[in-house]
């Protein structure tokens, strides 16, 4: 291949050929023009009337100051009034270019009564530049000893300032909403508490029977007996367990599908609220209370998912059950000597229920012989391997297996509370707009 190779060529200098200068460099870019803004000084002005009869108040212009601008002024009553308090000022600040600084002077009257009020200042019909912040301002008449005061009381300087002023309104109405939403919480929670406390008591026995082991029971051994009693007092404890922990995700979860309810509702109407007037017109407090009952409705309706309640409540009502069926099934071991066949079938009752009404009719041995005829096998089969005899709805156990078994049910399923930190709710997400 023969022939010079062409140098390689900046693509931006293929497009734009003037973007390099004769050297080579690329020139520099532009400065960005700042358009140019009024604003006072201070958003807050305090002079003493007992050693001046006048403020002077600081015009400041940013920006661009390469042309001529002005910027009019005025006063407006508040706590203080133009009759009593102050002469009303207005006029027009003229700043010639490379000017960024003006001032006006309002006369304070002498004979201004109270120790403290305020009238507010405002800026307003710029030409050749526009309102900044702060545009409105305000200018506090104090006497000697209250401004001696707030100069060396930097608290006072804080809550005197306007925007401070603002700021802590904002806070003290988020406040106030928290407050009363956690007081709502807390008093439905209660009114949950009562109606579950009324229903347990259904399921709770007003009087606990004791196990009770007849003359002819199949338990003969003191201490068989004894363990059995420790076995029931430890269910019974799982009951109590369960029976709480039920309770209490029962009356979360009822307050948090309140909570969430009515925080979602004040948040939806005050929205509906801000959309007729628009978000720009409406006042900044009713945009406060909007946040803050929309991050309540978040924070409450996440309670179900973050806490599981809904699936802690269901495992710990199967557990309350289980233990329920084991307490009896223990009391009724202790009578008849036999567990109950989980296995049994529709058959197997007939079949019981056709037994029953022969020993009525006396076709069959009396209960008596039975039991003592089951406990003489026991006795005999003490040293063999554990059997067990199906009989219709019960099985006929061994004591030692009996109790084994029952230690096996508490060996398992002590513990059902569960939470799901995936279920947090993502603030930054909820309040996109952008989505």
């Amino acid at each position: 291949m023969t022939g010079d190779l062409e140098p390689l060529k900046d693509d931006a200098a293929n497009e734009n050929p003037g973007a390099l200068d004769a050297g080579g460099a690329t020139p520099p870019k532009p400065t960005e023009v700042i358009p140019p803004t009024f604003c006072f000084s201070e958003a807050s002005y305090r002079v003493n009337k007992d050693e001046s009869a006048s403020a002077v108040i600081a015009v400041i212009r940013k920006g661009n100051l390469d042309a001529e601008a002005s910027v009019g002024y005025s006063t407006e009553d508040a706590t203080a009034l133009a009759v009593t308090h102050y002469t009303p000022a207005s006029g027009t600040l003229n700043f010639l270019k490379g000017e960024s600084r003006k001032q006006f002077t309002v006369q304070i009257k002498e004979d201004a009564p109270g120790r403290s009020a305020y009238f507010n200042l405002k800026l307003e019909n710029p030409t050749g530049a526009q309102l900044g912040s702060p545009s409105e301002a305000v200018l506090t008449i104090m006497s000697g000893d209250m401004y001696r005061k707030h100069t060396m009381n930097p608290l006072l300087r804080v809550f005197n300032d306007r925007l401070s002023q603002r700021v802590i309104k904002h806070v003290l109405l988020v406040l106030a909403l928290i407050g009363g939403t956690h007081l709502l919480s807390e008093y439905i929670t209660n009114k949950a508490e009562t109606y579950s406390t009324k229903w347990s008591g259904h399921l709770t026995p007003k009087s606990v029977p004791e196990l009770f082991f007849p003359a002819n029971s199949v338990i003969a051994a003191a201490e068989q007996q004894r363990r059995l009693q420790e076995q029931v007092a430890r269910i019974r404890e799982r009951l109590a367990l369960h029976l709480d922990v039920m309770n209490f995700y029962y009356t979360r979860y009822y307050m948090a599908i309140i909570t969430f309810s009515i925080a979602a509702g004040v948040a939806g109407i005050i929205l509906v609220l801000i959309s007729k007037r628009g978000w720009e017109q409406t006042n900044e407090y009713v945009i406060t209370s909007f946040l803050v009952m929309a991050a309540a409705s978040v924070f409450y309706g996440a309670f179900p998912g973050v806490f599981q309640q809904e699936q802690n409540i269901v495992d710990n009502k199967v557990l309350y059950l289980k233990y329920l069926a084991l307490e009896n099934e223990v009391f009724s071991y202790a009578v008849t000597g036999e567990a109950l066949n989980y296995d049994a079938t529709r058959k197997d009752l007939e079949t019981s229920k056709t037994a029953s009404t022969s020993l009525q009719t006396g076709q069959a041995t009396s209960i008596q012989s039975a039991v003592q005829t089951t406990r003489q096998s026991v006795e005999t089969t003490q040293t063999q391997k554990p059997q067990s005899t199906i009989n219709g709805l019960g099985i006929a156990v061994r004591p030692p297996d009996f109790i084994h078994y029952i230690d096996l049910q508490l060996a398992q399923d002590n513990i059902a509370i569960g939470f799901d930190y995936k279920q947090i709710p993502n603030y930054k997400n909820a309040f996109d707009t952008n989505k």
